[in-house]
């Protein structure tokens, strides 16, 4: 039986290929590309910071005895850390602006709240980072219980590190008053820091205190970002 000839540009005759059909991207993934691409940003101006600090962690580590000596010699070791890279990633601590673009980087507009969300991006990746070092370096010395340290010195950093995004959303162009909030910030958590050290008890409970406090200032540090962005979308 003689089949017909298929009609010209008929479905017959141009068959769909497997994989011809355009994917939809999602939005909010669309919305996440110049997020990652500040926040590789920050990253980079970070490097010389956290080798900097993985040294003095290392270094401190090999001098100390036990997970309360670790975490005494450390916990101002975190504490300024996380004052630095809030500092990098708001700029406060850099000569040029916190949104430099490279060759070959999406040029796609950040949506209201996506610079506060690639620092505090920055910040966990960092803190985390850096926790990792202290676990490795504290299990290389031979220190017992050096998970609960490794963890206490990265809630410091984080909250520290959150609390001067969180000031520096709230007083935008206020140099002298950012260094003030966040550092009476940073000051107030190595006090609580040590005073729960002093007790010998509850490090546990400290890490999610500080967890706690990191995410609300977090949370608070978005919504400020975004209304300040929505006021003044070119900054």
């Amino acid at each position: 039986m003689n089949e017909r000839p298929a009609a010209p540009g008929s479905d017959d005759e141009n068959p769909a290929t497997p994989g011809s059909d355009d994917v939809e991207v999602p939005a909010w993934i669309l919305d996440l590309v110049p997020v990652a691409d500040l926040a590789r940003n920050h990253l980079r101006a970070s490097l010389w910071t956290a080798v900097v600090v993985v040294l003095a962690i290392v270094g401190g580590a090999c001098l100390s005895t036990g997970t309360s000596g670790l975490t005494t010699t450390l916990l101002p070791v975190s504490g300024v850390t996380g004052l630095l890279l809030a500092g990098v990633v708001t700029g406060r601590l850099r000569r040029s602006g916190p949104t430099p673009t490279s060759p070959g980087e999406s040029t796609a507009p950040l949506r209201p709240g996506g610079r506060t969300l690639a620092a505090l991006l920055v910040l966990d990746i960092v803190g985390t980072a850096l926790g990792l070092v202290v676990l490795a370096a504290a299990a290389l010395c031979g220190i017992d219980g050096a998970l609960v340290g490794a963890a206490l010195l990265v809630g410091v950093l984080i909250a520290v590190g959150t609390a001067g995004v969180l000031v520096d959303e709230l007083f935008p162009g206020w140099r002298l008053r950012w260094f003030g909030g966040t550092g009476t910030a940073a000051l107030l958590v190595l006090l609580a820091s040590g005073g729960v050290l002093a007790l010998g008890r509850g490090l546990w409970w400290l890490v999610l205190g500080l967890a706690v406090v990191a995410d609300l200032a977090g949370l608070l540090a978005l919504r400020a970002g975004r209304r300040r962005d929505l006021a003044d979308p070119a900054r």
